[in-house]
């Protein structure tokens, strides 16, 4: 009902649907006690990965929901992968055409790197955070930088 309305409706329109994690698996009966057996489940230890990279693997899974933005103005649709949670209103932001301020432009930019936790989510791979590429460190760094700057700071991120 809610798509069927804004169909037929002449302002541009963008809905994002999203959850930022799955539900809580210990509702399902799976706790800490049987993790191997939940990273069996899950086909990571069949995968051939080690157990630190199935055990990461299953946090990025369990913390990864699905994500549909449509829209009644004609944006292409496409796969986006995976997204960090804390980038899904700047890149819907983007895709509307609304440019913001130097923090959600720069979380928006296709290059901005995705994190789960202390996981470091990159073309299908993952990785501690510790062990990406300084790039990637250092582009981590500016977003906290200008975290704190909103939060604690002077604000001059805000700035135009």
């Amino acid at each position: 009902e809610l798509l069927t309305y804004f169909q037929n409706t002449e302002e541009p329109t963008l809905i994002v649907f999203w959850g930022d994690h799955s539900p809580e698996l210990g509702q399902y009966g799976i706790n800490n006690i049987d993790k191997q057996e939940a990273l069996s489940e899950f086909g990571h230890m069949e995968d051939g990965l080690s157990s630190e990279e199935a055990s990461m693997q299953y946090y990025v899974d369990i913390h990864s929901t699905p994500l549909l933005i449509w829209n009644n103005y004609g944006l292409e649709s496409e796969d986006v992968g995976k997204i960090s949670a804390y980038r899904v209103g700047a890149y819907a932001l983007s895709l509307a055409g609304i440019r913001s301020d130097s923090y959600f432009n720069m979380i928006a930019a296709d290059d901005f790197p995705n994190v789960v936790g202390s996981i470091l989510v990159e073309d299908g791979t993952i990785q501690k955070q510790e062990n990406g590429a300084v790039e990637i460190k250092k582009q981590l760094e500016d977003m906290w930088t200008l975290q704190y700057d909103r939060m604690f700071g002077n604000q001059y991120s805000l700035m135009k």
